[in-house]
């Protein structure tokens, strides 16, 4: 199993900051320190930024693999984004339990991207080469629709619908009839069929890729 699907390692890395998030009063400047200090030896960066237009005591985050590190230094960094870092929260139940998905999504998602840097140190880590009737911007499409892009994508929506619908099999039962599917079910997938024409070349691929994740 690669480290990209192998959720196990970066769940017992942060597990253990429930109990020091959830239902305290805390702020989005703990909560980068937290995960700062768990993510460290798996060799992933944690940092913050400061966005106005969030709404005050609301943080969401983002990932960053960086290809061009120096040697020694991490290649994943997650970005937490907040509208204040010292702004009183409270952590639920139920926001924990999505952060902690959307943590790891974000991290194994950069670590897809590692692997395939890895294999080739002069591959383009973003090849703009699709085929695929457009419904929406060409910039969407060439990020959405780049072959690095919809592998690591593929994975991430393998894993929201597992989580949605419960298991393997009603996963990739409801793939058959894809173009159903909602933001209840995958937001991801749901961004590829805003993004491309449903009969596209690029939304079978990607359901290839999904399969394989979903049956890995």
């Amino acid at each position: 199993m690669n480290k990209s699907t192998d959720r196990t390692q970066f769940y017992s890395a942060i597990d253990p900051l429930r109990e020091r998030l959830v239902n305290k009063l805390t702020s989005p400047h703990e909560v980068v320190h937290l995960f700062a200090d768990a993510l460290w030896p798996l060799s992933i960066n944690v940092d913050s930024v400061i966005l106005s237009t969030l709404v005050p005591g609301t943080f969401t985050a983002e990932g960053t693999f960086i290809h061009d590190a120096e040697p020694g230094e991490n290649q994943i960094l997650i970005t937490f984004i907040s509208a204040h870092p010292t702004t009183s929260i409270i952590i639920k139940e139920t926001v924990w339990t999505w952060l902690r998905e959307y943590i790891v999504d974000i991290i194994t998602h950069e670590f897809i991207h590692f692997e395939q840097y890895s294999k080739s140190e002069d591959r383009p880590l973003l090849k703009k080469k699709y085929s695929a009737s457009i419904k929406t911007s060409r910039s969407d499409a060439e990020y959405l629709g780049s072959p690095d892009e919809m592998e690591a994508f593929a994975l991430n929506i393998a894993h929201e619908l597992i989580r949605s619908l419960g298991s393997k099999e009603e996963a990739i039962y409801r793939l058959r009839y894809y173009s159903l599917l909602n933001d209840s079910h995958s937001s991801t997938f749901k961004e590829y069929l805003n993004t491309f024409e449903t009969e596209s070349y690029i939304i079978k691929r990607l359901i290839q890729q999904i399969v394989f994740f979903i049956e890995e």
